[in-house]
């Protein structure tokens, strides 16, 4: 299920964001934040600018040896491959400016009662009742061992560093499938509320709040408009294709001249 955070009551509104910032709240299981920090736009920026000096290097070394610029064809295409996260992510930044991040933290979390993301704008809801067997995958590296990963129902993936901590997660995450469940086929209200910060809402089918001017105050999520984001990746790629394409022909045009 998908909610728009605004259309929520504020009291739950107010909740999340606590909850969000908050790995040891009661309700919370399990919580994966690892990109919510606002800093993988910037990561990138930097990876995608020395992808594109790395290419413009070995092009220059190569011109200096007299070879073709048609020999090195792949090499332009990772310099529109860098370009292309370089500008994406400065046009991510952009859009931060404009469009400030939501009061809580990004991210997924299991609850006592739900599977949850957070992303702006939106909060993305699964039953803890109809979640199946859970997958764990172990990631080799070189045969060495760098991380698992938790795998539920609803396209939810938790990631974790050590054999140990998945087996944990795994196991709490189990424990509340368990507990949520009985409670539901007991209809046992009272360990319900406890059990389920969205419980109010579960139980009376509606998710609104009721459009009072209380209820408009409060944390709010602005949304990026789906034409922004859109426009954000066509703009980068024709830009990362620009700057490979330009590139091309000033050695193209340097190595006709020999110069």
């Amino acid at each position: 299920m998908r909610v728009r955070f605004n259309d929520l009551p504020k009291r739950l509104r107010e909740r999340l964001v606590e909850l969000s910032h908050n790995p040891k709240d009661p309700a919370v299981v399990a919580a994966d934040t690892g990109m919510s920090g606002g800093w993988f736009k910037y990561l990138t920026l930097v990876g995608g600018l020395g992808g594109a000096a790395y290419a413009l290097d070995f092009l220059v070394r190569r011109h200096a040896h007299h070879i073709h610029p048609h020999h090195d064809i792949e090499v332009f295409w990772g310099l529109a491959a860098a370009a292309f996260v370089a500008f994406c992510s400065l046009a991510a930044i952009a859009l931060a400016r404009v469009f400030p991040p939501p009061p809580y933290r990004e991210g997924q979390w299991a609850l006592t009662s739900h599977l949850m993301k957070l992303t702006p704008g939106w909060v993305v809801l699964f039953p803890l009742d109809r979640q199946g067997k859970p997958t764990i995958v172990t990631v080799l590296r070189n045969g060495a061992y760098s991380g698992s990963r938790l795998q539920l129902d609803g396209g939810f993936t938790f990631y974790f560093r050590s054999k140990a901590d998945v087996d944990q997660a795994c196991a709490r995450i189990l424990a509340a499938r368990e507990a949520y469940t009985q409670a539901l086929n007991a209809k046992d209200t009272r360990a319900l509320a406890q059990l389920d910060i969205f419980s109010e809402h579960t139980l009376s089918g509606s998710w609104k709040a009721a459009g009072t001017l209380e209820e408009n105050d409060g944390p709010r999520s602005n949304e990026t408009p789906n034409a922004a984001v859109i426009g954000q990746w066509l703009g980068s790629l024709v830009a990362g294709a620009a700057v490979a394409m330009v590139a091309y022909r000033i050695f193209i045009a340097l190595h006709g001249s020999g110069g």
